[in-house]
């Protein structure tokens, strides 16, 4: 059983309570609440979210530079979070065409 497995099995069956640990330090990103709450999005497609707007400045990305930066997640899921939010409105899917 893995350590993960371990915290959210308790003895005698129930759920456990998760802690949220609030720093106070360190850069902040603002994130829209509606988006968070949006029971349409899956937690993929809210991270997501939350991982592009941490870039100040930066307008536009593609599926890889994603996927670099969380190598944990497939690409599939990573394009599947990417349509839900091109599907409700929070990102814009512009296509450019490949030279070559």
């Amino acid at each position: 059983m893995k350590d993960a497995d371990k915290f959210f099995k308790k003895a005698g069956g129930g759920k456990s309570n998760i802690c949220i640990h609030r720093s106070m330090e360190g850069p902040f990103t603002k994130v829209r609440m509606d988006l968070i709450h949006d029971s349409r999005l899956s937690a993929v497609a809210i991270g997501i979210y939350m991982y592009i707007v941490s870039f100040e400045g930066m307008d536009s990305f593609d599926e890889e530079f994603i996927a670099k930066g969380s190598p944990k997640d497939s690409i599939r899921s990573i394009r599947e979070g990417l349509r839900e939010l091109v599907k409700h409105g929070y990102l814009d899917e512009e296509r450019v065409p490949v030279m070559g």
